[in-house]
C-alpha cells in the first residue's frame, strides 16, 4: 500500500513535504554500512521485477508522449536518443534556455512531479573533492546542463491526463517566460539543443 501511494501523483505532494526523504536533492554519504538486503524487501524486489517489463514499456510510450508534445517548441531542447538506442527514462529530460523560467517552473510544478533532479555538476560538490582528481578541468557545458536541466515523471501509474497537465503548465510559463527573456543568443542555444547530436 505504501508503495502504490509513493507512485500516487495524486498524493505526491505527502513524500514531498516530508524532509528526511530528500527528494529531489542529490546526497552523497560514503557512510554507510553494507549488508545483506532484509527478506521482507528482497521479497518486494522479486514482485517489482515480475512487472518490470510492462513498467519499462509503459515509461516509453509516456516518454513519446512528452517529445511529441513538447519537441520544437522554442524555449526547450529535446534530448534526440539513436534510433539503435533502447531507453528506460527513469525520468525525461528537457532543457530549458531561461534558467529565471525554470526556476519557477520547478518551485511551481514539484506537484506535478517535476523536478531538476542535479543541484550541480559533480565538480561543485564540496564532500566530493577529495576523492576527485587534482586536475579537474571546469566543465562549463555540464554547468549549464545542470542550470538549465528540468525532468518530468514516467513512473507506472502516470496517466494520459497527468500527462496533459505538466505539458499544458510547461507550454503556459515557457511562453510566459520567453516574452521577457527570450534573446538572440538563447534562440541559438536552443537550435544546438534540438540537434540530433545530443
Amino acid at each position: 500500500l505504501t508503495f502504490k501511494l509513493m507512485f500516487n501523483r495524486r498524493l505526491y505532494w505527502i513524500p514531498d513535504a516530508m524532509p528526511f526523504m530528500n527528494l529531489g536533492k542529490t546526497v552523497y554519504d560514503p557512510e554507510f554500512q553494507v549488508d545483506k538486503l532484509p527478506d521482507d524487501l528482497a521479497l518486494r524486489g522479486n514482485i517489482a521485477l515480475e512487472g518490470l517489463t510492462e513498467i519499462t514499456e509503459r515509461r516509453g510510450q509516456v516518454a513519446k508522449e512528452y517529445m511529441s508534445a513538447l519537441y520544437g517548441l522554442d524555449g526547450i531542447g529535446i534530448f534526440q536518443p539513436p534510433k539503435f538506442a533502447s531507453c528506460g527514462y527513469l525520468r525525461f529530460p528537457v532543457l530549458l534556455t531561461d534558467e529565471k523560467t525554470r526556476r519557477y517552473i520547478l518551485n511551481e510544478g514539484h506537484k506535478l512531479g517535476i523536478s531538476g533532479m542535479y543541484p550541480g555538476t559533480v565538480s561543485g560538490i564540496p564532500v566530493l573533492k577529495p576523492n576527485l582528481a587534482e586536475d579537474l578541468q571546469d566543465c562549463p557545458d555540464s554547468r549549464r546542463i545542470a542550470s538549465t536541466l528540468v525532468t518530468l515523471p514516467t513512473h507506472f501509474g502516470v496517466k494520459d491526463s497527468d500527462i496533459e497537465r505538466t505539458v499544458s503548465f510547461i507550454r503556459k510559463n515557457l511562453k510566459s517566460g520567453l516574452r521577457k527573456n527570450t534573446t538572440i543568443k538563447e534562440t541559438k542555444w536552443r537550435k544546438s539543443l534540438t540537434s540530433k547530436n545530443i
